[in-house]
């Protein structure tokens, strides 16, 4: 079950990684493993050139102690992906088939290479848009696809909790947060998040999912996704007849 909890987690991470995401407030650059600052020895461009992308993390050089200081890293989630498939002797593609998309009737996946060896779990895993939304849904029912547990509950749970600021709103187990507040009622929300405008929204209050998919890469529409979720989802889930402003 552990593994298939970090399986997860990787999954997710087709909203949340594979390309730098535009940088704000609470994510000063890291000189050493920092995957928004381009001059960083860890930045994800770097780690692209190469043949072994797990190896070219665990060679870049640790500035501060694990679990002490928020960055963000795609290639920490490469490696992760690398762990699995190493315990398990399996590669991602079997793993999360098995695992995870046969039993949610999802066919069409597409995962690329990581250079010439291992799996890029760090993003551009390629799915359709209403399958990504089943992963929203999974989440959304505690880890239960149709009533079969699929993953742990208290993981979903505790995957979704904020560790600390990340960029401009709060990041977790490979799992972004924030609260949106529409015309006075706050909302709590999980999401998933990537370059281009790759969401998945997941509000349990409300038991509300909802996926986006888009090409605004790199430029600032890339976050559209979070002002139509707010202005327009939301607003429509709490009953409210004009659309309200996410915070």
């Amino acid at each position: 079950m552990l593994q298939r909890m970090a399986l997860l987690c990787v999954v997710c991470l087709m909203g949340c990684g594979g390309k730098r995401l535009p940088s704000g407030p609470g994510s000063p650059p890291d000189p050493v493993e920092d995957g928004w600052d381009p001059e960083s020895p860890g930045n994800e461009e770097r780690m692209y050139g190469t043949d072994d992308w797990a190896r070219f993390i665990v060679d870049v050089p640790m500035r501060d102690e694990p679990g002490t200081v928020t960055r963000y890293c795609t290639g920490g989630v490469v490696l992760l992906g690398a762990v699995l498939e190493h315990v398990s002797g399996r590669s991602i593609a079997d793993l999360s088939r098995d695992w995870l998309f046969s039993p949610m009737q999802v066919q069409d996946v597409t995962w690329q290479p990581a250079g010439k060896t291992g799996t890029d779990t760090g993003g551009h895993l390629r799915l359709r848009p209403r399958d990504f939304l089943k992963v929203g849904q999974l989440m959304l029912d505690g880890g239960a696809w149709h009533g079969e547990r699929q993953v742990s509950e208290a993981w979903v749970t505790e995957s979704g909790k904020a560790l600390g600021p990340l960029g401009d709103v709060n990041y977790g187990l490979l799992w972004w947060s924030a609260r949106f507040v529409i015309q006075g009622t706050p909302v709590e929300v999980t999401f998933a998040r990537g370059n281009g405008g790759q969401y998945v929204f997941v509000a349990p209050s409300l038991g509300v999912t909802a996926a986006f998919t888009g090409s605004h890469y790199n430029d600032a529409g890339s976050a559209f996704p979070l002002v139509l979720f707010g202005q327009y989802v939301l607003p429509a889930a709490l009953g409210l007849e004009r659309p309200g402003t996410g915070g």
